[in-house]
């Protein structure tokens, strides 16, 4: 009995020492000290951007009001603004008070999401007071405008796709006025607008304007134009057809200030430079690393690891290596580029191994081989580009003839700078004999066998050579001395094999 009785003792003494301890402020490490928190003194303001409005204008009412705790970011309490009570207790400690007016969607028209925080600290046996709070736009704002111009001519089917950081997507109608909102994300701040639609009678899908740093808070006005005629090479937009252009401007709107952003409708794969977007290897099936340079996050994937891989994969760009085909068939692999849902393909293609060779053709990585370009862009002049054209010649070069058709570049203003309007670059002579060495050398120009002129001028060779650089960089300020016109440099290449290549290379002077 007696041994009974002390466990029974014991039990009681333990029980009295955890009683005692629940009344302890720092039991089990947490503080039960408490204060008030005087929620009633809170109000709340709106920033919408653009104009900075109140209570009077919005209706705050339905707003969310969150208590969490300041270290570990647990939910102490939640409120509807409207139904807050006066005060309300809580323990001692740092916390932050939030509030919103709705959950934030990833893209929605009509859905911004405004959001404020202020952190607050409860001390014991004291009153602490919200402060007023001014809830800020925290995401994309975008709208679509179209020009007046372009309104007049475009059908019902015009419609712009925004993508924000390539996952968020909304579509505008022709018809819509409604701004898009779209979630904010800070690794990844893209915003593409693609164009498409009929416009006088041409279907066009493939305008965008591209941005790269948009922001919240920000409100981005995306205007699309029209431009009848544009001017041939014109950069400032992609040419749709013929007759007209599509451009884009952008307004930023923010705390009632517009800034404009001086930049044109963008098009995509400007964000991608190859020399060449079909890859041809035919001279015997051989192997060929293509650089391709890129100034924005792009993914690249081919479709035959086998024999086309990718490889020095960086931020700004990445190789295409060919292995030979040493088979008796041709393939085909297609190296796709993307960016969000932009997307690129570069074909690679290798004929059967053979003995035979190609004709001579002609690419370029500066001027644009298939329609007129603007002279003031090339030169030797910093920021300009070089005017280049490379020749390929497997079989090797027998002749390179080239004719100059100008608008204001006479014979007589030729022979003053000591070339001709037709003349060899194989021989060195004209087509009437005269021997213009000297001044094809002069301004660059690869000639003959090569060789030094009696001036001193050294010059490479073109006879028998497989590839040669056909560079009028020199020759484009002679261009512009005489006026606006257009100028054709045609040039004929003939092989060893006697197999020919041609092509034209345009010019625009103003």
């Amino acid at each position: 009995m007696k041994k009974l009785y002390n466990i029974l003792v014991m039990m009681m003494s333990l029980a009295t020492l955890m009683l005692a301890g629940c009344d302890d402020p720092n039991y089990n490490g947490e503080s039960q000290e408490e204060g008030k928190l005087k929620v009633s003194t809170l109000s709340i303001d709106v920033d919408a951007s653009e104009t900075t409005v109140t209570r009077a204008t919005v209706d705050v009412s339905g707003f969310t009001v969150r208590i969490l705790e300041g270290k570990t970011g647990l939910l102490k309490q939640s409120w509807i603004f409207s139904e807050m009570p006066e005060v309300i207790t809580l323990p001692v400690g740092e916390y932050i008070a939030e509030v919103y007016n709705a959950e934030v969607k990833d893209a929605a028209f009509d859905a911004p999401y405004y959001y404020a925080k202020q952190n607050f600290t409860i001390a014991k046996n004291k009153i602490t007071e919200l402060n007023p709070m001014t809830c800020t736009l925290e995401n994309v704002r975008v709208s679509v405008r179209y020009s007046d111009a372009l309104k007049n001519v475009m059908a019902s089917d015009v419609k712009v796709t925004v993508e924000v950081a390539a996952k968020n997507v909304l579509e505008f109608a022709a018809s819509e006025t409604r701004s898009g909102y779209f979630r904010y994300y800070e690794n990844n701040t893209t915003l593409v607008a693609s164009f498409s639609g009929t416009v006088e009678g041409v279907f066009i899908n493939e305008d965008y304007k591209i941005m790269t740093d948009v922001a919240p808070r920000k409100h981005y006005i995306i205007t699309f134009n029209y431009k009848e005629n544009p001017i041939p090479g014109d950069e400032s937009g992609m040419v749709s057809s013929s007759n007209f252009t599509i451009d884009a401007s952008v307004t930023v709107v923010n705390e009632s200030r517009d800034i404009d952003i001086d930049d044109e409708i963008i098009d995509p794969f400007d964000f991608l430079t190859t020399s060449m977007s079909n890859v041809n290897l035919a001279c015997q099936a051989s192997s060929q690393a293509i650089t391709v340079s890129s100034s924005a996050a792009w993914t690249v994937e081919s479709s035959a690891p086998s024999w086309c891989t990718i490889s020095d994969i960086t931020a700004t760009g990445f190789t295409i290596n060919a292995a030979a085909n040493e088979a008796s068939t041709s393939r085909t692999a297609n190296v796709v580029v993307t960016m969000g849902s932009l997307s690129k393909t570069i074909k690679v293609t290798q004929a059967a191994y053979s003995e035979s060779k190609p004709a001579p053709s002609f690419s370029s990585e500066t001027i644009d081989l298939t329609t007129y370009n603007d002279a003031r862009l090339f030169g030797t002049e910093a920021g300009l580009k070089a005017a280049q054209v490379v020749i390929s010649a497997p079989n090797g070069i027998k002749k390179f003839e080239v004719v100059i058709n100008s608008g204001t570049l006479t014979a007589e203003v030729l022979q003053g700078v000591g070339l001709d309007t037709e003349f060899d670059l194989a021989t060195g002579r004209s087509s009437a004999g005269a021997d213009l060495t000297e001044g094809l050398a002069g301004l660059g120009f690869p000639v003959a066998n090569g060789g030094t002129t009696s001036s001193g001028t050294t010059y490479a060779p073109v006879v028998d050579e497989t590839s040669v650089t056909f560079d009028i960089t020199q020759f484009i300020p002679l261009l512009s001395i005489y006026g606006a016109a257009y100028h054709d440099f045609e040039l004929t290449v003939t092989d060893n094999a006697d197999q020919v290549g041609t092509c034209v290379i345009k010019f625009q002077t103003y």
